[in-house]
């Protein structure tokens, strides 16, 4: 796993310098309820929130995921 240290804070849209954030990049594993495809991405894991920015299947599916944490 790889760690990412911005030297800033994100308020607002915009980092504010002074502060640290402290971002966990992980791998996952995102696998559609519908059809049964899946895709292995990486996101960033913040306050126990993981986000990859993907938005929805080939099948146009865009809710009922499952999204597991990969090592």
């Amino acid at each position: 796993m790889d760690t990412l240290i911005f030297k800033g804070l994100f308020l607002n849209g915009g980092f504010q310098r002074g502060e640290r954030c402290l971002f966990l990049r992980i791998k996952v594993r995102i696998l559609c309820k519908r059809c049964g495809e899946t895709y292995i991405l990486r996101g960033i894991k913040e306050q126990g929130i993981i986000q990859t920015g993907f938005k929805q299947c080939l099948c146009s599916n865009s809710i009922g995921f499952e999204i597991e944490e990969r090592a």
